[in-house]
């Protein structure tokens, strides 16, 4: 029983770190004051017996408690991450920046120059979700560093 209010427990706490995050401060502080309740009423009380199995079986249920809560917050947040595509090919970028525009992902476009000295263009993107990256990824023509 006491592994379900492990489990609980982060699960509880992933939901507070998603609205601390998201800058929702009433449902971080409930989220918070459950998190503290399930653990001193339920979790302190085993973790005071100090037996050996009771820490293995509750370092068990937070690992699996630890994965769930990762599911769920890859569920509800988003990434924040910047990819530099580079092209010479000035049709290739001006078609990516089209379809940037049309998926409503921020870019900046400027023009740079490689290390053989010839001209390239070069888009930052500035993704949200995984969904956006993989398609901008999926686009072979293109190379693509993230940062």
């Amino acid at each position: 029983m006491i592994g379900i209010f492990c489990i609980l427990q982060t699960i509880i706490s992933t939901f507070k770190n998603i609205f601390i995050i998201k800058k929702q401060m009433l449902l971080s502080g409930l989220f918070c004051a459950a998190e503290n309740i399930v653990y001193y009423i339920f979790v302190s009380k085993a973790i005071v017996e100090r037996n050996t199995i009771t820490f293995i079986v509750i370092s068990i249920f937070y690992g699996i408690g630890t994965f769930l809560g990762l599911l769920i917050n890859k569920k509800f947040t988003h990434i924040n991450e910047t990819l530099i595509i580079t092209s010479k090919n000035v049709d290739d970028v001006l078609e990516l920046k089209e379809k940037l525009k049309n998926m409503g992902i921020k870019f900046i476009l400027t023009s740079s120059y490689s290390t053989k000295d010839e001209k390239n263009l070069s888009i930052l993107a500035f993704v949200k979700t995984e969904s956006q990256k993989k398609e901008i990824m999926n686009l072979k023509k293109i190379f693509v560093e993230i940062i």
